[in-house]
C-alpha cells in the first residue's frame, strides 16, 4: 500500500483521532499482533471468539504508529475511533483499489469456485505481476487484507468472493469493483440460509450488477441460471461449458474430446470458435475441467493468449484437501476431499471414485447449512453413492446418517458413526492395496483427520 498520513487515515476511516500527533506516515495495515510490521496501523477487529481490542496494547509496544478501534483504549499512540473497524477496514482496502491501475477478477459461485480462482490465478502469473487470494481469504476481512497488498507492479488482482447471506457479495464487489466477473455455478450451498436455489442466484449475481459496461460477466453456459444471470449482466457475456454456444454471448469457450479416469489427470482438448488445444490437468474429474474452463474464459477477457491458457491450466498442482490424490504407505488411493461438500460437489467427487481403481469406499461427513432441504439432499447423496457403485459407505454425523439409511436399504455395506476415530478403528485394519477412499464433508467436520490418519498408516 501507498504509505498514508494520519490525517489521510482520519479522512479515509471517517474517524476521530485521539492521542498525540504523528509525523511519520503509516507504511502497512496489519490486523494480527502475531506478524506486526513496524511502522503500521494495528485494526482491532472484533469477531466471534476474539476481540482485537485486547491486544491494541502490545500492538503499540511491537511498534504500532496507531491503532484503529470502535472504542477509546489506555494507550499511548494515537488511536482512530470509528463506529465500526471491520467497516473502517473495508474502506482501507477500497482506497488501494482506487489507486491501483491493474485489472480486477472476481469469481463467485457455489462449488469450485476456490479452485477456479486458482486456476485463473495461474494464468494470469504467467502474463504479468499478480496478486492473488491466497487460500480462502474471501469475506469481509480477507478481501480488504488482499488490496491492501496490491502494489503498483500488479498487472492483474484476483479475487474470490464468498457469502453466508444476502447482500455479503454486493459489500465486497463495492470494495473491490472488478472489471470481470465469474459465476461458476448455482446449487444448494447455503440454501438453509438463503431458502432457495432462486434466492442464492440472486446472491450470486450481485457481482454482476457491480461490473462496469465495459467489463465482462463469464458464466456457465450448462448452469439452470445462465439465462437469467446473463439477462442480469449490465456487459459484454462470455460463456463456458460442455455443450454448443448459447445466443448472445460474446463468445463461447468449450471442452470436447474428454478423458476423465478416475484419480488420474483429467484431459480434454479446449475450443475456442476455430482454434483447439489439448490440456491436461494434474487435477482429476469433470468438474475440474469446468473449473478450468471458466478460468480460461476469463483468461480470454483478460486478454491472455489461448497457448498461455493452456500452459497456465496445466501447470496449476492443485490445493490441500481438493480432489487432492493420496497414496498411502499401505498401497490404497485416498481422494482427500474434505474441504468442503455439497449437492453439486458430492456427486462430481462420486464420479471420480466410481472411474477409479479397486474397491470403491466412501467416507462422507454432514454437508451443512443446508436447512430443511439437509434430509432428503444427504439421503439423495446415499443413493447416487449406490450408484457409484461405492462398495462401503461411512458416515460420520447426523444428517450423512440419512445416506447411510439410503445405502443400506440398497443393500450395501453401511456404517453410521459419530466421530473421525470411530472411522479410522473400522478402515485400518481392513484397507488393502488396491482400494480407493474417497472422503468428503463440509469444513465444519474436520474429516482432513480421516485423511491424515489414513495416509500416515504404516
Amino acid at each position: 500500500m501507498k504509505p498514508l498520513t494520519l490525517a489521510q487515515l482520519v479522512q479515509v476511516c471517517d474517524a476521530e483521532l485521539r492521542g498525540p500527533e504523528l509525523e511519520a506516515p503509516i507504511q502497512s495495515v496489519s490486523t494480527d499482533t502475531r506478524n506486526l510490521p513496524p511502522g503500521s496501523l494495528f485494526v482491532a477487529l472484533k469477531g466471534e471468539s476474539h476481540d482485537g481490542h485486547n491486544f491494541v496494547a502490545d500492538a503499540c509496544a511491537k511498534g504500532a504508529l496507531a491503532v484503529l478501534v470502535s472504542r477509546p483504549v489506555e494507550v499511548a499512540c494515537p488511536q482512530l475511533i470509528v463506529p465500526d473497524t471491520l467497516i473502517a477496514y473495508g474502506k482501507l482496502g477500497a482506497v488501494c483499489r482506487s489507486e491501483s491501475k491493474a485489472t480486477f477478477l472476481a469469481v463467485t459461485g457455489s462449488a469450485g469456485k476456490t479452485t477456479t480462482k486458482d486456476f485463473l490465478g495461474s494464468l494470469v502469473q504467467l502474463e504479468a505481476p499478480s496478486l492473488v487470494t491466497c487460500g480462502t481469504e474471501n469475506n469481509e476481512v480477507g478481501i480488504p487484507r488482499l488490496l491492501l497488498q496490491l502494489e503498483p507492479e500488479h498487472r492483474y488482482c484476483v479475487l474470490e468472493l464468498a457469502m453466508r447471506g444476502p447482500g455479503e457479495i454486493g459489500y465486497l464487489a463495492k470494495l473491490c469493483r472488478p472489471h470481470l466477473g465469474v459465476i461458476t455455478n448455482i446449487g444448494e450451498a447455503h440454501v438453509g440460509r438463503l431458502g432457495s436455489r432462486e434466492a442464492i442466484a440472486k446472491a450470486k449475481a450481485e457481482l454482476l450488477t457491480a461490473l462496469p459496461p465495459e467489463g465482462h460477466a463469464v458464466l456457465n453456459a450448462d448452469d439452470f441460471f445462465f439465462g437469467l444471470l446473463s439477462e442480469m449482466a449490465p456487459c459484454r457475456v462470455a460463456s463456458f461449458g460442455f455443450g454448443p454456444a448459447p445466443e448472445d454471448v460474446e463468445f463461447h469457450l468449450w471442452a470436447e474430446d474428454v478423458h476423465l479416469a478416475g484419480v488420474e489427470p483429467a484431459r480434454f482438448a479446449l475450443r475456442l470458435g476455430a482454434a483447439r488445444v489439448p490440456v491436461t490437468l494434474q487435477l482429476p474429474g469433470r468438474h475440474n475441467i469446468a473449473n478450468a474452463l471458466a478460468a480460461a474464459a476469463a483468461g480470454i477477457c483478460a486478454g491472455l493468449s489461448l497457448e498461455t491458457v493452456r500452459v497456465g491450466l496445466e501447470s496449476y498442482e492443485g490445493a490441500g484437501m481438493r480432489s487432492e490424490v493420496l497414496q498411502s504407505p499401505g498401497g490404497f488411493t485416498v481422494i482427500n476431499d474434505a474441504y468442503n461438500a455439497s449437492p453439486t460437489s458430492t456427486p462430481e467427487a462420486l464420479k471420480v471414485l466410481a472411474q477409479s481403481a479397486g474397491r470403491h469406499i466412501f467416507v462422507f461427513g454432514d454437508m451443512l447449512e443446508l436447512g430443511p432441504v439437509s434430509e432428503e439432499a444427504h439421503r439423495r447423496m446415499g443413493r447416487l453413492a449406490v450408484e457409484a457403485g461405492v462398495e462401503w459407505l461411512i458416515t460420520i454425523g447426523s444428517e450423512a446418517a440419512f445416506a447411510a439409511l439410503e445405502a443400506e436399504a440398497l443393500g450395501i455395506q453401511v456404517n453410521a458413526l459419530s466421530g473421525t476415530e470411530e472411522a479410522l478403528a473400522l478402515l485400518l485394519p481392513v484397507l488393502e492395496p488396491g482400494d480407493t477412499v474417497l472422503v468428503k464433508a463440509s469444513r465444519g467436520m474436520k474429516l482432513e483427520a480421516v485423511v491424515r490418519g489414513l495416509v500416515d498408516v504404516a
